[in-house]
């Protein structure tokens, strides 16, 4: 499957359901080109999603580190880790496969020895990703879990719900036998810079269409504007105000693309003082001015519609 918008709600979770309740899993063909500024924004979702990178080279960083992966390499991300994901150096063509699982698919019975014996071992200290970049051994087979789990999904042989459930449990298990459960964590994700942070963005998510001020943004964390700037550049190596102004593009391009209001309509709804405004700073995000990007989906659409 293949995805080319990201939806969260209002503290950053991702809405897109992951398979179904029968078989909470689902493969994802992610190509960066088709995402809008050519990255997945910030997000966090329930399941584990475990990474691996098909061609060019991915930057995903989670708020606590930055990671470089190139074709070959990979990863896992835990549940509700936030995290977003940009093409290395902004280079075209970075293509990699995300496997989003429930860590029910990983442990069997919940409360069960499989999960507290082992799972939450795995997960405790907190991690914030565990990289898989072929510097160890035993990173292959890992790896090469995941890119199995790919080439089921794409192939789909019989059993092959069944083979993508045992391919999730053999990375669960390398990964378990070869970490170092007693080895310096990496900082904590519950450091309270990480924190501030996301809610410093969850205010930023709810409130982006009013009028927002520096201070606004700080006070939602508790802390001096001075001291929100410091975080935002530690975490997410933007500005506040930077972030602000990238999400509400983000959502101005969202109803651009899923309703029929006007620009000037757009505009404001998405938190700018006017259409000029609007445009000027969509084409310095998007590379062209709203009404081509919706005379582009527009044509895209009419297309789909003759085939």
């Amino acid at each position: 499957m293949q995805l080319n918008y990201l939806e969260v709600n209002g503290n950053l979770e991702e809405i897109t359901c992951h398979g179904s309740p029968a078989f909470p899993m689902e493969v994802y063909l992610e190509n960066l080109d088709l995402y809008p500024n050519r990255f997945i924004p910030w997000h966090w979702h329930k399941e584990l999603e475990f990474v691996y990178v098909l061609e060019g080279a991915i930057e995903f960083q989670t708020g606590v580190g930055t990671y470089v992966l190139s074709g070959g390499q990979g990863g896992l991300v835990p549940s509700n880790m936030l995290h977003m994901v940009s093409p290395y150096h902004r280079q075209r063509g970075s293509i990699y496969c995300a496997v989003l699982a429930d860590s029910y698919l990983l442990h069997g019975l919940s409360g069960g020895l499989i999960e507290e014996q082992y799972v939450s071992a795995l997960f405790w200290p907190e991690t914030d990703f565990f990289l898989l970049d072929g510097t160890s051994s035993w990173h292959a087979g890992a790896l090469e879990c995941i890119h199995q789990m790919y080439l089921c999904d794409c192939s789909r042989p019989k059993g092959y719900l069944w083979k993508l459930q045992i391919l999730v449990q053999q990375a669960g298990l390398i990964l378990f036998e070869n970490l170092d459960m007693k080895q310096e964590p990496h900082p904590s994700v519950h450091d309270s810079r990480y924190h501030r942070v996301r809610c410093c963005l969850e205010y930023i998510h709810r409130e982006y269409a009013g009028r927002i001020r520096l201070e606004d943004i700080a006070r939602a964390a508790n802390v001096s504007a001075s001291e929100c700037c410091r975080d935002f550049k530690e975490v997410l190596a933007q500005s506040p105000v930077d972030y602000l102004i990238s999400y509400r593009v983000r959502m101005g391009e969202y109803m651009l693309s899923h309703s029929d209001k006007s620009v000037l309509e757009i505009a404001l709804a998405a938190g700018f003082s006017g259409s000029s405004h609007f445009s000027n700073t969509f084409c310095r995000y998007m590379g062209c001015t709203p009404l081509s990007y919706r005379k582009y989906l527009n044509k895209g659409a009419e297309s789909d519609r003759r085939l």
